[in-house]
C-alpha cells in the first residue's frame, strides 16, 4: 500500500522538484497532485484525500499553517510536513504544536527529506495494523454500526472481514408495531428470529439502529425482486413467531460498504410514510408517494371538509349503506392524494367524523345516547397505524350509526327524503345531492317525489320553509333573521318566496 501526497507550495520550482528529488514509490508513497497556494490545496483535498502534504509555510494570502488549522476543522486522519526558510525557524518549531508531523528547511535536503519521510511511514503503518486489527475483532452488527455512525472516510472503507465484501448491499430497516407498541422483549426476539434465519445462511447481517432493526442484506445480481420476497417471507415469519406487525422499507442496494449509510438514509425516509402502506411488504423507493408531505389542516379541519360532513351525513341520515362505504372511500382517498402526514391525517378525518354524528345527534335526539357511544369510540382511530385498517374502522363506526336506517324500498326512500326536509329546511338541500345518495337518476328520483307528495321536489321544500317562517313571523321575529333561520340567503329572494306562496310580503303577513 502506497501513501497518498499532495505539495502545496507557491514556487512552481519548489513543487516540481519535490516531485523528482527523490523516489517516492521506494519509500512507500505516491504524489498524487500539487496546489499552488492555500486555496486550490483546500479544493484539491477532499478529491486526493491525502495522508501526507508537505506545505510552505508562507503563501500569499493563506499561510500554511492557516491552511492545516482550516483543513483540520473537517480532517483529521492526515499527517503535515512544513518547508520554511531560515527566518521562519522558530515560526516552524510553534507548527509542531499544532498537530503538524516536522520541518524542512530551504532548499530541501534529498536525506532529510527521505528520513523524515520514512520515520512517517513506519506511524502510518502503525496507524493501519491498529485499524486492521479493531475491524477484524468487531461483530458484522458492530462493523455496520461503525459505518453508519462516520467510521467510513471518503472511498477508503474499514477494513472488514472477507465475509462482508460483496458485490452490493441493500438497507431494509424494519419497524415492530402493535396499537400498544411493541416491548422491548418482542423486539430482542424478532432480531433473534431473523439473525437465525439470515446470517447463518449468510444473506444478510441484522442490525439494531435506535427504534428500527436493520437488515444489510446481500445484493444478488439481477434477482432483486425475487431476493426481496424472501427477506419479506423471513421477516413475516419471525414478526409472526413473536406475536407484532412490521412495516419494512428498502433503501435500494449500494456498491460499496462506504455508502451503507445513503441507503439507510432513504429508508427511513420512506419509513415517514409508513402509515400509508400495505401489510406485508417490504417497500422500495418507487412506493414513494407522489406530492410532498404537509398539512393541509385549516383552522381544525382541511379545506373541504365542510364538504365532506354533508356529503357523509346525507348517506348515514338516509341510512344507505353502499353510499356510506363510497364516501368513506373517497374521503380517504382525498385525504391521502393531498400528502398529509399520519397525524394531520388522522386530525382532519376525526374532526369531520365527529362534526357528522354531532349533526346527526343534533336533529336525530332520539338517538343521542347511540351517537355519543360511537363518538367515544371515534378515539380509537389514533390508534390505528395502517391507513387501510382506519378506513375500514371508520367505515364500520359509520355503518353503525346508519344500520337502523337501512332499507332499499324507494317508498320508504321518499318517507325519508320528507322526514329529511322537515328537520333539515335550513340545509343547502338539492334534489342532486339526494339523488346521488340512494344511487338513482336525479330525474327519475324527481318524479318519485312528486309522485308521492304531489309536489316537486323544491316546491315541497319552499313549503316547508314558507310554513316554519310563518311560525317564526307570528313570534315576533324580524324578517331577515326569520329568512336566515328558514334556509334562505338573501332576504329579497326570501320576500318573493313567500309572496309567491302567501300572496303578501313576510312584513304584511307578520302585521296581520
Amino acid at each position: 500500500m502506497k501513501y497518498k501526497v499532495l505539495l502545496v507550495d507557491d514556487e512552481p520550482s519548489i513543487r516540481e522538484g519535490l516531485r523528482t528529488l527523490l523516489d517516492w514509490g521506494m519509500l512507500g508513497y505516491q504524489v498524487m497532485d500539487t496546489a499552488a497556494n492555500a486555496r486550490e490545496a483546500l479544493a484539491k483535498f477532499e478529491g486526493v484525500q491525502p495522508d501526507l502534504i508537505i506545505v510552505d509555510i508562507r503563501m500569499p494570502g493563506m499561510s500554511g499553517l492557516e491552511l492545516v488549522e482550516k483543513l483540520r476543522e473537517q480532517y483529521d486522519e492526515f499527517h503535515v510536513l512544513v518547508l520554511s526558510g531560515y527566518a521562519d525557524f522558530d515560526y516552524a518549531r510553534k507548527a509542531i504544536v499544532n498537530q503538524v508531523d516536522g520541518y524542512l528547511l530551504k532548499p530541501v535536503d534529498e536525506e532529510e527529506l527521505a528520513a523524515h519521510l520514512t520515520t512517517l511511514k513506519g506511524r502510518l503503518d502503525l496507524e493501519q495494523s491498529r485499524v486492521g486489527s479493531i475491524a477484524h475483532t468487531r461483530t458484522p452488527e458492530e462493523i455496520i454500526l461503525a459505518v453508519l455512525q462516520g467510521g467510513m472516510e471518503g472511498d477508503e472503507p474499514l477494513p472488514v472481514p472477507e465475509s462482508l465484501l460483496w458485490s452490493g448491499y441493500e438497507a431494509v430497516l424494519i419497524q415492530l408495531q402493535d396499537r400498544g407498541g411493541p416491548d422491548p422483549d418482542s423486539v430482542m426476539q424478532v432480531k433473534r428470529l431473523l439473525t437465525e434465519s439470515l446470517e447463518q445462511r449468510g444473506r444478510g447481517v441484522v442490525f439494531a439502529l435506535g427504534p428500527h432493526l436493520g437488515i444489510m442484506a446481500k445484493e444478488n445480481g439481477g434477482a432483486r425482486q425475487a431476493s426481496l420476497q424472501v427477506y419479506q417471507e423471513i421477516i413475516t415469519a419471525a414478526c409472526a413467531q413473536a406475536g407484532v406487525d412490521f412495516t419494512a422499507v428498502s433503501g435500494g442496494v449500494v456498491p460499496s460498504l462506504g455508502d451503507l449509510t445513503l441507503a439507510v438514509n432513504r429508508a427511513s425516509e420512506l419509513l415517514q410514510d409508513k402509515f400509508y402502506y400495505a401489510k406485508g411488504t417490504i417497500i422500495s423507493e418507487s412506493c414513494f408517494r407522489q406530492g410532498s408531505r404537509s398539512s393541509m389542516l385549516e383552522d381544525n379541519g382541511f379545506k373541504s371538509g365542510a364538504l365532506w360532513v354533508d356529503r357523509l351525513y346525507l348517506a348515514v341520515d338516509l341510512g344507505n349503506l353502499e353510499a356510506v362505504d363510497g364516501r368513506t372511500q373517497q374521503l380517504f382517498e382525498e385525504l391521502r392524494t393531498g400528502g398529509l402526514r399520519e397525524q394531520d391525517f388522522k386530525t382532519a378525518l376525526v374532526h369531520i367524523i365527529t362534526s357528522v354524528l354531532a349533526k346527526l345527534a343534533q336533529h336525530r335526539p332520539q338517538f343521542q345516547e347511540q351517537l355519543t357511544g360511537l363518538t367515544a369510540r371515534l378515539m380509537e382511530a389514533h390508534v390505528h397505524y395502517r391507513f387501510d385498517d382506519l378506513r375500514l374502522f371508520i367505515r364500520d363506526l359509520l355503518r353503525s350509526a346508519a344500520a337502523v336506517l337501512d332499507t332499499a324500498d324507494p317508498e320508504r326512500h321518499i318517507a325519508k327524503m320528507v322526514d329529511l326536509i322537515h328537520r333539515n329546511y335550513q340545509e343547502n338541500l338539492k334534489l342532486e345531492t339526494l339523488a346521488e345518495v340512494f344511487n338513482y337518476n336525479s330525474a327519475y328520483l324527481g318524479k318519485l317525489f312528486k309522485s308521492a307528495t304531489g309536489e316537486y321536489f323544491n316546491t315541497y321544500v319552499d313549503k316547508v320553509r314558507i310554513d316554519r317562517a310563518k311560525e317564526l313571523l307570528e313570534q315576533g321575529m324580524k324578517v331577515y333573521q326569520v329568512a336566515e333561520n328558514v334556509g334562505y340567503t338573501h332576504v329579497d329572494y326570501f320576500h318573493s318566496k313567500f309572496k309567491k306562496y302567501e300572496g303578501r310580503s313576510p312584513s304584511a303577513y307578520r302585521k296581520k
